[in-house]
Formats: C-alpha cells, structure tokens, sequence
C-alpha cells in the first residue's frame, strides 16, 4: 500500500455526482464534467491500483453521513480520512473515533495524511 498524489487532467470527463435519482424504471444516471484545469488529488494505491481516492462520487456518497455527524462521531474504515476530516471541520462535531482493520492503511494515514488535519479536536484510530 502507497500514499501517492495522482493528477485528474484538465477537461477528462468524469462523474459528478453518485446517485441522481431518475424515476420509477431508471434508477440513477452519473452526470459528467470537467474541471478547467489538472487537478491533484491523494490517493491509496496497492500496486498500480487505486483503492481509495477523494473521488467526487465518494464525496457525493459521505454527504447525508457528514451532515448528521454531531457530537462524539463513530466511522468503521478510515480511507484517506476524507469523512474524518470533513467531521473534524464541523463545528457541533467534538471527536471522531475511527476502527480500522488494516495496519498499512493506520501507517500511511499517520506520516503522510493526519500532519495534514490543523483541529485541536481528538481523532482516535483503533485497529481492529
């Protein structure tokens, strides 16, 4: 497992939003965009593959999970810690506590991401 930063080029189309309601028959269509210029992004890598990314359908799926996060916040899988940090940033939100299962994920969260995170708020790890 490796933090790296990867680059979303300039005008690739991408999804920008998880779920777009359609009606009785279709489900959900993924609208597409482009953003004007690159833009860089942290992402978990194992190999050569992305496992996890602050894609916008990860942000767009967080949504209605970070607006209810109030007082002492629970989340099991700490990603890149994006649903952590946006927690953090909240006002009504005091701590956040995250159970995690891989070691790896812990490590690379703590050198590269969490020096990131500016909030004297606790943010507790427990490995499972």
């Amino acid at each position: 497992m490796n933090y790296e930063k990867a680059t979303i080029k300039k005008r690739t189309l991408i999804s920008m939003n998880f779920h777009q309601p359609m009606g009785k028959y279709l489900f959900h269509h993924h609208p597409i965009g482009y953003f004007e210029a690159d833009i860089d992004l942290p992402v978990l890598k194992e190999g050569k593959k992305i496992w996890m990314s602050p894609a916008i359908s990860e942000l767009e799926s967080m949504g209605e999970g970070i607006e209810k996060g109030h007082g002492k916040c629970l989340t099991l899988g700490l990603g890149i810690g994006v649903l952590p940090y946006l927690w953090l940033l909240k006002d009504e939100v005091d701590s956040v506590t995250v159970v995690e299962i891989n070691q790896d994920v812990i490590d690379l969260f703590e050198k590269h991401i969490r020096p990131q995170f500016r909030t004297a708020k606790k943010l507790e790890i427990i490995p499972w």
